[in-house]
């Protein structure tokens, strides 16, 4: 009877932890699955920038040890979006499947503009934060070609546009704008205008004191910023922080990710 009674109980030990094996690996598979379509869900934006955002301004034996930092708007970026850095027109995504960020990139030759504009009228939405006047702090000696663009170099990508990025003379500018329910700090930031000459390619808005112009182009949308230093983490006040630049950029790419216009409260003074 003792035998029997032990064996039964036996049993019964056996089952209660096969049921807690179970339950444990059912919890394992379900939090890996809800972590990975997380990650599938979080929305896509591809970067181009002269800036050093991945590895900073780091040696190569720098970056082989670990000592190079990333830069704290990837950083931010990324716990939003799934970043995807790229140089090369050639192997971005097809238009619409993910909106482009463009912070003050480097020099394009005539066909990546070109292959740039078409991408962007065959569906494409880019958001060029474009500057006359970087003032992004660097600790390379000046000529060195890992160092910012001090100044856009899409001139003529804008004058296909119908657009001019000039740098602001004589009156002192205001150093924030607001946008809805947005304050963006500035620093030396330029101005957009329209061009007397010629019959632009796009259709294009200027708002917010000149300083943000939203454009159709074909079947894409641009959204273009007389600014660029405004990305850089010192111009991230504690006022500025959560309803501020950051909070209106993640808001924007959300929004030109979608296949709609960008609502007027993004780069509309009225924000309404």
């Amino acid at each position: 009877m003792t035998s029997s009674f032990f064996n039964r109980l036996d049993r019964r030990i056996i089952a209660i932890v096969a049921g807690i094996m179970v339950v444990a690996i059912a919890l394992l598979v379900y939090n890996r699955s809800s972590g990975s379509e997380q990650q599938v869900q979080r929305p896509a934006v591809m970067v181009m920038s002269s800036i050093p955002l991945q590895w900073g301004e780091a040696t190569i034996s720098q970056i082989a040890n670990g000592e190079a930092e990333t830069s704290p708007l990837l950083d931010a970026l990324a716990k939003s979006h799934k970043t995807i850095l790229v140089d090369d027109f050639q192997k971005i995504g097809e238009p619409g499947s993910a909106p482009l960020l463009l912070l003050q990139p480097r020099a394009l030759a005539p066909r990546e503009l070109v292959q740039l504009d078409t991408w962007i009228r065959n569906g494409g939405s880019v958001i060029i934060f474009a500057d006359p006047a970087l003032d992004w702090p660097s600790d390379l000696p000046l000529g060195d070609p890992r160092r910012p663009l001090f100044t856009s170099l899409l001139t003529p990508l804008f004058g296909h546009w119908g657009l001019d990025l000039a740098l602001p003379t004589g009156e002192a500018q205001e150093n924030e704008i607001k946008v809805g329910a947005y304050t963006l700090g500035l620093k030396s930031a330029g101005l957009w205008r329209k061009r007397g000459a010629g019959k632009p390619s796009a259709t294009c808005a200027i708002r917010q004191d000149e300083r943000l112009a939203y454009c159709r182009v074909g079947k894409g949308k641009a959204l273009l910023v007389a600014d660029a230093d405004l990305l850089h983490e010192d111009q991230w006040t504690d006022s500025l922080v959560t309803n501020g630049t950051l909070g209106w950029l993640e808001s924007v790419l959300v929004e030109m990710g979608k296949d709609r216009l960008l609502p007027d409260k993004f780069w509309d003074k009225a924000g309404n």
